[in-house]
């Protein structure tokens, strides 16, 4: 259970049971992570140094996700490579590097943080 958002209403987290094992944990990560980082948009952009007028995409959040899914899941020793490294790919195709960019300290931070929490 994580704090409700606008995706999950009641605040739970629906993960597949049919998944492998490797793909039910970085799937956990990955949404625990919207739960953290997306709940709060006004204070991500904060968090990012961007104004009021930068725009939080859908695909900025899902590579933000991914990232933060990816390493926590590394530092646990699970591998996820080629499923994180595509999905991010397939997000990140022609948008906004800087905005990637801008995003590392909060991509570690809150990898950092689930980490901490587990």
């Amino acid at each position: 259970f994580r704090q409700p958002t606008q995706a999950y209403p009641n605040g739970n987290i629906v993960i597949n049971s049919e998944l492998p094992l490797a793909n039910k944990v970085s799937t956990a990560f990955h949404e625990m992570a919207h739960a953290d980082m997306h709940k709060d948009l006004e204070k991500l952009k904060n968090d990012m140094e961007k104004d009021d007028n930068f725009i939080v995409t859908r695909q900025l959040k899902e590579v933000q996700a991914e990232s933060v899914a990816f390493m926590t899941a590394s530092n646990f020793g699970i591998e996820t490579d080629h499923k994180s490294f595509n999905y991010i790919a397939n997000w990140s195709d022609g948008r906004d590097l800087k905005a990637l960019e801008d995003s590392m300290k909060v991509i570690y931070n809150e990898s950092k943080q689930l980490m901490q929490d587990i």
